[in-house]
């Protein structure tokens, strides 16, 4: 695991991206997971709003992680707006 996020509500058990421990609300961040993420910064390759390259793109992949706990590619919500 490359890095962690804490959540202040509980992940289900069986989430693959659930890390073990005592209050089960961290999910970890592997090399796939940043890979993903950099292809949408700079590919827009899941077509999320807003072109690639730009602080629009990177806020908005900012605040998908914030809200799904990790970063979701199926998740296309524009957070810039909503």
């Amino acid at each position: 695991m490359l890095s962690q996020i804490r959540l202040g509500n509980s992940i289900a058990s069986n989430d693959l991206k659930r890390e073990k421990g005592s209050l089960g609300n961290i999910k970890g961040f592997s090399l796939k997971d940043f890979f993903l993420m950099e292809r949408e910064y700079e590919h827009s390759s899941f077509k999320h709003p807003y072109f690639a390259n730009t602080q629009e793109k990177l806020a908005n992949i900012c605040c998908n992680i914030l809200a799904n706990g990790n970063f979701d590619i199926h998740d296309d919500t524009d957070y810039l707006i909503n």
